[in-house]
């Protein structure tokens, strides 16, 4: 997130847990994708930002196949 007076805020890491530690859609990888944007944009929420102050994201998938699913995702 860039804002006007320069804040940049990086993260890393974002998983599939909710506030509890609890892991979400486990073996279900658009409900996993949803979680870990869910967490993002909380994470932003509590600095000021929102999802639409995204620069750039590197995602990791862990099954190949499941790539269509989360790409699917980022773009609806």
């Amino acid at each position: 997130m860039v804002e006007p007076k320069g804040r940049v805020l990086h993260m890393t890491g974002q998983v599939a847990w909710d506030s509890d530690g609890n892991v979400i859609g486990k073996g279900d990888c658009e409900a996993q994708a949803r979680q870990c944007f869910d967490n993002v944009e909380n994470i932003l929420k509590a600095v000021g930002g929102r999802l639409d102050d995204i620069v750039s994201l590197r995602p990791r998938v862990a099954l190949r196949r499941q790539w269509g699913t989360y790409t699917l995702m980022v773009w609806l």
